[in-house]
C-alpha cells in the first residue's frame, strides 16, 4: 500500500473567488503542498492495483490503511507513514502481519551489513511495487531498465543524492544500487524532505549536504 499527494491549484483567481473546499494544504518533508491524496492498495505478486482511496492531502496515510485492503491480505507492507497501523482500533483484527518500514531516523543507525538492514531494503523491494506499478502498465520499456545491470561499474566519482521520502525513487532501493556499485569514489547523501534539488540548488547547498565547509 502507499499514498501520492496529487496537487490541486491553490489560487483563488477563479469565479467564485476560492480554493476547491475538498482539497487541503499539508507539510511532506520541509514542503508545503495543496489538493488531494490517493491511497492504493496493490497485489504484491502482480503489481496490480485492487483497491483505490481519495481523501484531502492532510488525512494521514495511516488512517486510510483500512479503505485499501480488501481482506484477504496474509501480509501488508507499507512504509514509515504507516508505523502503528495495526494499533488503531479498524485494523486490531485484521489477522495480518504488517511489514511497517522503520523510520529513517533510526534505520540510519542499523549496521549497512547487517539482518535488519537487509530486512529494511526487503520491505523497500516489495513496496516498490505500490509506488511504481503505474510504470511497467504504461511505460514497459522503462521497467524493463535495471541500474545495476547497466549501471554496475562507473569509471569517475558518484556522489548521489537522494531525498528521505522521495515519491520517485524509493531511499531502500537507491540505497541498494548505490552500495552495489563500483567507483574510484562514491558518496550517498540522504536529503530530509522528498525534494533534494530544492536544498542543492540554494547557494551553498551542495557543501552544506556534504557536511563540508571548505
Amino acid at each position: 500500500m502507499d499514498a501520492s499527494i496529487i496537487e490541486a491549484p491553490s489560487s483563488t483567481r477563479n469565479a467564485k473567488r476560492e480554493r476547491d473546499p475538498e482539497m487541503h494544504r499539508t507539510k511532506k518533508g520541509n514542503q508545503w503542498h495543496f489538493g488531494m491524496k490517493a491511497h492504493i492498495g496493490v497485489d504484491s505478486d502482480t503489481g496490480l492495483a485492487h483497491s483505490l482511496e481519495t481523501t484531502p492531502a492532510n488525512e494521514s496515510d495511516v488512517a486510510t490503511t483500512h479503505a485499501v485492503l480488501h481482506g484477504g491480505e496474509e501480509e501488508v507492507w507499507g512504509d514509515a507513514g504507516y508505523q502503528g497501523v495495526g494499533k488503531r482500533a479498524e485494523n486490531r483484527d485484521a489477522a495480518v502481519d504488517w511489514r511497517t518500514a522503520m523510520k529513517p531516523g533510526k534505520r540510519r543507525l542499523l549496521d549497512k551489513s547487517g539482518p535488519e538492514e537487509t530486512t529494511e531494503r526487503h520491505k523497500a523491494s516489495i513496496r516498490f511495487e505500490a509506488a511504481h506499478y503505474t510504470v511497467r502498465e504504461l511505460a514497459p520499456h522503462q521497467s524493463d531498465f535495471d541500474a545495476r545491470v547497466f549501471a554496475a561499474r562507473i569509471e569517475v566519482p558518484v556522489f548521489l543524492f537522494q531525498g528521505e521520502n522521495d515519491l520517485n525513487t524509493a531511499t531502500g532501493l537507491a540505497t541498494e544500487w548505490f552500495d552495489a556499485i563500483d567507483a574510484p569514489r562514491k558518496e550517498l547523501h540522504i536529503v530530509a524532505g522528498g525534494e533534494p534539488w530544492r536544498v542543492l540548488r540554494q547557494r551553498g547547498g551542495v557543501p552544506r549536504v556534504c557536511g563540508r565547509t571548505d
